[in-house]
């Protein structure tokens, strides 16, 4: 009855959605949960929802491994595909506004449709060049036609994005810049490790 369950879930698109409100209600109980899960995730949904819109892209969605067209050998170590929420990405990339150095690329390993590479390229100039590798030909198509979109919506330069189809064990890029600004950095890293420690 579980797997039926599951199945009739993931079917109509709601399995995340429970498994989500089941995580928060265990968690942090009924009341903090059920408000979580209702107001908190709302607003994410829906400024993803707005994010595609505005941008004129879909990276919306969930595509289960089965649906990447992938090798039986590659679907061991796949994912699904669920996009990371704008709430997250400026989270996660909100230290580089801060910064008074440009970097070299953005490179976004398992990009599917491509919003951490669109969110980037819109809200951090700093970053000159954007790449997003996928193993799923299927997902990479999805990314070039939102990148696509994408460009004519936001005049954004041809060259300083791309999607690239490839096992990222495979993808092979350039670090030595990287290794350069770790190395002129790491006084301050081991400035700040001490620091830490004392």
């Amino acid at each position: 009855m579980k797997i039926f369950i599951k199945k009739f879930l993931k079917y109509i698109k709601l399995y995340n959605y429970i498994g989500r409100l089941y995580f928060l209600i265990k968690n942090k109980g009924v009341v903090v949960g059920s408000y979580e899960f209702i107001i908190l995730d709302t607003i994410n949904i829906l400024s993803n929802i707005f994010f595609d819109l505005v941008n004129n892209i879909n990276t919306r969605g969930i595509i289960e491994v089965d649906e990447l067209n992938i090798t039986e050998k590659q679907k061991i170590f796949a994912n699904r595909y669920q996009a990371t929420s704008c709430r997250q990405l400026k989270k996660s990339l909100n230290f580089l506004i801060n910064r008074n150095e440009e970097f070299d690329a953005f490179i976004d390993i398992g990009c599917g449709k491509g919003r951490p590479v669109f969110y980037a390229t819109k809200y951090y100039p700093k970053i000159l060049n954007f790449i997003g590798v996928d193993i799923s030909g299927k997902i990479i198509n999805q990314a070039k036609q939102n990148l696509y979109n994408f460009r004519n919506k936001n005049k954004v330069y041809e060259n300083i994005i791309q999607f690239i189809k490839i096992d990222s064990l495979e993808f092979i890029f350039d670090i030595s810049s990287l290794f350069t600004r770790l190395s002129s950095n790491e006084s301050n890293i081991s400035r700040a490790s001490s620091n830490r420690l004392s």
